[in-house]
């Protein structure tokens, strides 16, 4: 299989913001994948993070409960504007 396949095959494994995000990855040669605990502003891969919440119709990520649980009680102190 070479490239042109697998960038076609990505729609049926892959949904909406990942395909984007990994576009542009591909595109720009940049890891986008990577996304920040708000709380401790740990860098994570977003397909290991294993705490999640979402909060005004985004998705925050954690790499602890803790951190989860400090979002969760005031996510308005941890949200940049």
């Amino acid at each position: 299989m070479n490239f042109v396949h697998l960038i076609k095959l990505l729609p049926n494994l892959l949904s909406g913001d990942k395909i984007e995000k990994l576009e542009a990855s591909l595109i720009l040669g940049i890891d986008i994948m990577t996304v920040v605990d708000p709380v401790c502003k740990m860098k994570l891969d977003e397909k290991d993070v294993r705490f999640k919440s979402e909060y005004k119709e985004k998705m925050y990520y954690f790499c602890a409960l803790s951190d989860k649980k400090k979002f969760d009680e005031n996510p308005e102190k941890y949200i940049e504007p």
